[in-house]
């Protein structure tokens, strides 16, 4: 029995060795932790501003005007006007809308807006001219004469109007235009209130 022991002896000595060893010895600690797996690139959400899109922020829009003006051109669409410069529905005034919202400035904004204003009112004095101009012909047919083209002599008479406003070097843009429009306004007036005894039919016409 003791030789049993004596020959097991060294291997609990060498067994209790190696175990004191390992408890003794300092744990290894990484340097540093891992970095936590990327969630991807970091986006900043977008600025929510409250105008519309495209349209410069800082021009404050005459919305009331705007929409008369859009309503005033469907009448003049609906009615098949030959002075929206023969445009589409909808054509004439988005081409006016467009430039009117890409303005560069609020004074820019609002000398457009005065000018498409006076210039609609142009047309509208216009469209009811012929309108009125028309009707007097189909119920004097003899006033045509040789007439072979109304309809092109009516537009012809009041771009020669214009051209001799533009001419006068005295009046600036906007004169030219109250002048237009007092005159077209002057030509309704009369044409509706002397038929086909007004003056300005044969100046229409060229008969006179």
């Amino acid at each position: 029995m003791n030789e049993l022991l004596e020959a097991v002896a060294p291997f609990v000595t060498g067994l209790q060795e190696t175990l004191s060893g390992r408890q003794g010895a300092n744990p290894q600690v990484p340097d540093a932790l891992p970095e936590a797996p990327s969630q991807g690139p970091h986006f900043p959400l977008p600025e929510i501003v409250g105008q519309e899109r495209g349209e410069p922020f800082f021009i404050r829009r005459n919305e009331s005007m705007e929409a008369s003006m859009l309503n005033r051109i469907r009448k003049l669409e609906r009615q098949n006007s030959l002075f929206l410069l023969s445009k589409a529905k909808g054509e004439y005034w988005s081409e006016v809308k467009t430039t009117l919202h890409n303005c560069g400035s609020q004074k820019e904004y609002y000398r457009l807006l005065c000018f498409e204003n006076r210039d609609l009112q142009i047309r509208e004095r216009k469209h009811s001219c012929f309108f009125l101009f028309q009707e007097i012909l189909s119920r004097n047919r003899a006033l045509r004469g040789d007439a072979a083209n109304p309809t092109e002599d009516f537009m012809d008479f009041f771009s020669g109007k214009r051209e001799v406003l533009d001419k006068n070097p005295e009046w600036g843009p906007v004169e030219k235009d109250i002048k237009e429009i007092e005159f077209v306004e002057q030509v309704k007036l009369d044409l509706a209130a002397r038929g086909h005894e007004s003056p300005y039919i044969k100046q229409i016409l060229g008969l006179g």
